[in-house]
C-alpha cells in the first residue's frame, strides 16, 4: 500500500499513542511533540492534524487542553522516545481524566465506562480519517 514512499514519508504516517488516565485535569486531551520528527514544511501543522480531527468527533475531548512541548523531564516518556529515536511524527499520549469532562461552562460530567469506550472508538475513527486527509495533503504538496 505504501511501497512508493520513502522511509521518512513512511515514518510520517506511523502513529504511536500511549493511552492512560490523568488525575489532575478534566476532559480527554493529547500530549504531543511540537514539530514533525524530521521537521520540514508544515511541520507544526502536521503534528496537530490528528488532535484536530479527533476534536471534531467527540465533545469529551478538549483541544485547548492539548500540549505539544517536550519538557526536559519528559525525555524518557514513550511519546518522546518514539518521536526522537524512531522519528515518528504522530507520537502522542492520549490522556483521559479520571474524573470527567466539561459540558458547558459550569457543568462537569463524570466519565462512564461507555464514555471511555466511546473515546477509544472515536480515536480509531480519527486515525482512519487521518489516513485519507494525509494522503490528500501529500498529493497537494
Amino acid at each position: 500500500m505504501f511501497t512508493n514512499l520513502t522511509e521518512v514519508e513512511r515514518r510520517q504516517i506511523w502513529i504511536y499513542c500511549d493511552i492512560h488516565g490523568h488525575s489532575k485535569k478534566q476532559n480527554a486531551f493529547f500530549y504531543g511533540c511540537n514539530t514533525a520528527a524530521n521537521g520540514g514544511f508544515l511541520s507544526w501543522t502536521i503534528v496537530r492534524l490528528l488532535p484536530r480531527i479527533f476534536a471534531q468527533k467527540t465533545h469529551m475531548f478538549n483541544i485547548k487542553d492539548c500540549r505539544f512541548k517536550v519538557e526536559p523531564y519528559k525525555i524518557g516518556t514513550g511519546r518522546v522516545v518514539a518521536w526522537k529515536q524512531f522519528q515518528i511524527t504522530h507520537s502522542f499520549t492520549l490522556e483521559n481524566s479520571f474524573y470527567g469532562y466539561e459540558r458547558g461552562e459550569d457543568e462537569v460530567v463524570e466519565f462512564s465506562v461507555e464514555d471511555y469506550q466511546g473515546i477509544g472508538a472515536k480515536f480509531a475513527e480519527s486515525i482512519y480519517e487521518m489516513h485519507f486527509v494525509w494522503k490528500q495533503i501529500r498529493r497537494e504538496l
